[in-house]
């Protein structure tokens, strides 16, 4: 394995290591951690072309809405998906982080039209 390689694989090996202390830190049981890095990784995925720290506002709103109204997604998955990504964005420092009101409940309320519209 070239060098830059293995120093680009040992740098995410770090987030994901930070990533999931974080996760323990704020109450995320042992038998959820995965789950976490799968919500925090499909978020990622669902922005394939656009660099983490190039995230806007904008893309975590459009992704939790859309994410909101999926009905196979349960109430408490939803959470999960809102505190993986609320997680992802903060271990990366990254300025949208700081942009959405996490605490307000309002990114649950795309969840509550979801539930009211079924």
């Amino acid at each position: 394995m070239p060098e830059h390689q293995a120093t680009e694989n040992a740098a995410k090996e770090r987030f994901w290591d930070q990533f999931i202390a974080r996760a323990r830190q704020s109450g995320v049981k042992e038998n959820a951690l995965r789950w976490h890095v799968r919500r925090a990784e499909a978020y990622l995925a669902a922005f394939p072309d656009k660099r983490l720290k190039q995230h806007t506002r904008e893309d975590v709103d459009g992704y939790l809405e859309h994410m909101g109204r999926l009905d196979e997604i349960d109430d408490w998955q939803f959470v999960q998906i809102v505190e993986a990504i609320q997680n992802l964005l903060e271990t990366a420092k990254v300025p949208v982080a700081s942009e959405v009101d996490w605490s307000s409940g309002g990114l649950r309320r795309g969840r509550l039209r979801r539930i009211t519209q079924r």
